[in-house]
């Protein structure tokens, strides 16, 4: 079908069309550029985002004649390259490896089933069927699947979008689900109160409590073209209790009644986190590779 992801040979074919995963990738590079402060600028076919001590290249549509220059532009100048299935040309992976150029991480970016316009099954059934007709999900039974089943919080569960003076309410609890070994929590903050004030009220950063206890955050940015959920995560000592869950369907539910084009987020493939995005309706569209340079 003309405009949807064609696929280089071997690849297997996408689901969505092809506008669609560019504005995911875009609204992706905008929240990062909000969150982290950097700038965007054109780069032979792409874009360049320069945040405080890294670059990376990003949005790959280089032609024929851009993609040598961009390659050895990027080397020369240490940047992270960031490839997807659709990335142009189709090569490039190719390219940067014979550059030096060495795959450092992958990720998933997992779109909301609702909001696919692929043809297929009646908009409206249970995604999570979809996704086995299709056989992306090989749903466990039994045992297995009662234990994956998150277990109901104890207590009342409320979540609420913040204000700016609840911040640091928010942060000390992502602080303590993500924050990773070294950084401290005032650090955390201040990128945080950047990201805040970034995104202004184009985003719903949500907190979640059990009775008067801040359990859990996630963060609903709401883009021109698409949406992302981001920052979903759960104080240690309250997981497993419905909480990322309940944040989720919470950030679905206000997609749906604002947001534009569709809805997507990022995980690891493999993780317990993207068990959960499947079993809520969420489905692999593609993976994004990082190169950088040797």
């Amino acid at each position: 079908m003309a405009g949807w992801f064609s696929p280089a040979p071997g690849m297997k074919a996408g689901v969505l069309p092809e506008e669609h995963l560019w504005a995911m990738e875009a609204t992706a590079l905008e929240v990062r550029r909000l969150w982290f402060g950097g700038r965007v600028q054109p780069f032979f076919g792409a874009a360049l985002l320069q945040e405080p001590g890294t670059e990376l290249v990003a949005l790959l549509r280089a032609g024929p004649a851009e993609a040598p220059r961009l390659v050895e532009e990027a080397r020369r100048r240490r940047a992270q390259v960031l490839v997807t299935p659709f990335s142009q040309p189709w090569d490039l992976a190719t390219r940067l490896r014979r550059a030096g150029f060495h795959p450092v991480a992958r990720q998933g970016a997992y779109v909301y089933g609702p909001s696919l316009t692929e043809p297929g099954p009646a908009e409206g059934g249970p995604p999570a069927a979809a996704l086995r007709r299709r056989g992306l999900v090989s749903w466990p039974s039994g045992w297995l699947r009662r234990w994956l089943r998150p277990a109901a919080p104890s207590g009342p569960l409320a979540i609420s979008p913040i204000r700016a003076e609840e911040l640091p309410e928010w942060n000390r609890v992502c602080w303590e689900a993500f924050g990773p070994p070294g950084l401290r929590e005032e650090a955390s903050l201040f990128e945080k109160e950047r990201a805040f004030a970034n995104m202004g009220g184009r985003a719903l950063w949500y907190l979640a409590r059990l009775g008067q206890v801040p359990v859990g955050t996630a963060i609903l940015y709401l883009g021109e073209q698409a949406a992302q959920i981001l920052a979903v995560g759960t104080r240690p000592g309250y997981r497993r209790r419905g909480v990322a869950t309940a944040l989720v369907r919470r950030a679905i539910a206000d997609f749906r009644a604002r947001g534009r084009g569709v809805l997507f987020l990022d995980t690891w493939p493999g993780s317990g986190a993207e068990r959960l995005y499947l079993r809520l309706g969420f489905q692999r569209a593609y993976i994004r590779t990082m190169y950088a340079p040797g």
